[in-house]
């Protein structure tokens, strides 16, 4: 959301939508005051975990100030400022990292359990998967995803797929013509030579890792903002001591730097001008949830969805097979 002073300033920060599958078993009043009015009940691998994010977001997309929104759980956690994140973000881009059929990352499970699933009810060119499936998605992107379900309610043809949120919004992207790959803001590890095939459908644990070392690997290594999956609880003193260790690292390689720059400048003959470095401002501690939307204000609120919702129609026909499928009376679009 954002709170705007004056026509200078700008406070930006984020909200929180919850879906909680018992709302009744919550103590805290402040979870329960972020929740969302209904309860879709989901379980494991379950196409109800894409109707409760849906309804999550078309909440969200009530505060006409907010521009992103961060799909996540319980067990993730901002590993980086708010400031830095607001940095990142870019009004009209989303950030989902997503493959196709034709893919050298698509293994026959997702063969099996994702693609030949849909390939009687949405083209198989416009299937794709994400992984994790807990993405960043722009306003407009977003808000033309909740228009389509709305329009074609698309989520019933995604009731078999293997965990069928990793599926559902990229192919939606896809079919609006919006799906540009990216990279994933949100960290997570599969153990790919685990001996149970459902082991592997499970993130690793963090829990002992945590601490300012992983966070700095995460960082270096894939740029993402958020780190997946945690199960205990972290204090808000050993988040800021995982995060506070890279901003004093920055700071001194900011100050070596312009202590280099000096020498360079006293032993050349022509005077060269310092550049001048910012230091990383305070953190915000941001705190788990199912659903963060940010927002700030960047003077353009009336953002056009260039029409390309309109690229996607249907229903246009029933498959005969669907019945034999375990599928009746499912839609096809095209």
């Amino acid at each position: 959301t954002t709170t705007t002073a004056n026509s200078d300033d700008t406070v930006v920060a984020c909200d929180f939508f919850v879906h909680a599958k018992h709302p009744e078993r919550i103590s805290s009043s402040w979870v329960r005051s972020k929740l969302i009015d209904k309860s879709y009940k989901p379980n494991w691998n379950d196409v109800r975990v894409v109707r409760a994010m849906l309804a999550m977001a078309a909440q969200a997309l009530q505060n006409p100030t907010i521009t992103h929104v961060l799909f996540c759980t319980e067990s993730c956690i901002p590993i980086v400022t708010m400031d830095e994140t607001i940095q990142v973000l870019q009004h009209g881009t989303s950030f989902v990292s997503a493959y196709g059929r034709d893919s050298s990352n698509t293994t026959r499970f997702d063969e099996r359990e994702c693609f030949d699933v849909l390939q009687s009810s949405i083209p198989i060119q416009a299937v794709h998967k994400a992984l994790p499936g807990w993405c960043v998605l722009s306003r407009e992107h977003i808000q033309d995803i909740v228009k389509l379900d709305e329009q074609l309610d698309l989520w019933t043809a995604f009731e078999h797929v293997w965990a069928p949120e990793e599926v559902y919004f990229p192919t939606a992207l896809s079919l609006l013509g919006h799906l540009e790959n990216s990279h994933n803001l949100l960290y997570a590890e599969w153990n790919a030579r685990a001996a149970k095939e459902t082991d592997r459908a499970h993130p690793k644990l963090f829990d002992r890792e945590f601490g300012p070392d992983l966070v700095e690997r995460v960082r270096r290594q894939s740029n993402c903002l958020f780190l997946r999956k945690l199960k205990r609880s972290i204090s808000i003193d050993e988040w800021q001591s995982a995060i506070a260790p890279r901003e004093s690292s920055q700071k001194r390689g900011h100050e070596d730097r312009s202590r280099n720059d000096n020498d360079a400048s006293r032993s050349s003959s022509s005077s060269q001008k310092r550049p001048r470095y910012d230091n990383v401002r305070d953190y915000e501690r941001g705190t788990g949830g199912d659903s963060y939307a940010y927002g700030d204000n960047y003077r353009r609120h009336d953002r056009s969805n260039n029409g390309n919702h309109n690229n996607a129609r249907g229903p246009q026909y029933y498959n005969d097979n669907d019945r034999e499928r375990g599928h009746s009376g499912r839609r096809h679009y095209r």
